[in-house]
């Protein structure tokens, strides 16, 4: 059975139909998230015991690392990928918030958009993290860095993935990319 690596998932079911079938596998510092690994992904390596995992996804994580700290996560990620492994990684889409909140004339308090579960998202929350999470004591939910399309890919290919490709999801916002090291996964043929 295939497996994929959930990075910080905080308890949202990965529900992308390419990972049907799929075993995953959870890995979240917050125990409240209920990860199948506990631990920070910082020390990816240790934690997980070497390549295992066809695949890592990557939701909405890389913008609460630091940004000094991408490029070895994004390393680290590679190292737990089997041969045919690939990296799915997604972050929000600041510059394109930002440039629809001022054409808009939408505030920084004001709502950009309502996430999956009916929860209201500022262009504040963008920016820093989600605030409502960080009141709550999670300081884990704040965002340290920032990307745009060009810096993400260039925090891959600087990683060094060979093969980096954007993806569209259809959320506004969101900047998505997979990145590989041999043959080119199958659902990007579509």
């Amino acid at each position: 059975m295939k497996r994929v690596l959930d990075v910080g998932s905080s308890n949202v079911p990965l529900n992308a139909d390419r990972f049907a079938g799929w075993q995953v596998v959870t890995i979240d510092k917050d125990a409240e998230a209920k990860p199948d690994i506990l631990g920070d992904v910082r020390d990816l390596m240790t934690l997980t015991g070497g390549a295992q995992y066809n695949a890592v996804y990557a939701s909405h994580f890389l913008e609460h690392l630091q940004p000094w700290e991408v490029v070895d996560v994004l390393r680290q990620f590679a190292s737990v990928l089997t041969v045919d492994g690939w990296v799915e990684v997604w972050v929000p889409d600041v510059m394109g918030a930002m440039a629809y909140a001022i054409e808009h004339k939408i505030g920084l308090g004001d709502t950009l958009y309502e996430a999956q579960n009916g929860s209201r998202v500022t262009l504040l929350d963008m920016l820093y993290g989600w605030e409502r999470e960080v009141r709550k004591g999670k300081p884990g939910f704040a965002h340290c860095t920032a990307f745009d399309w060009p810096l993400l890919e260039d925090k891959l290919r600087e990683a060094g993935y060979p093969y980096v490709q954007p993806v569209d999801r259809g959320n506004a916002f969101e900047i998505g990319y997979c990145a590989w090291f041999g043959k080119k996964p199958g659902w990007l043929e579509k």
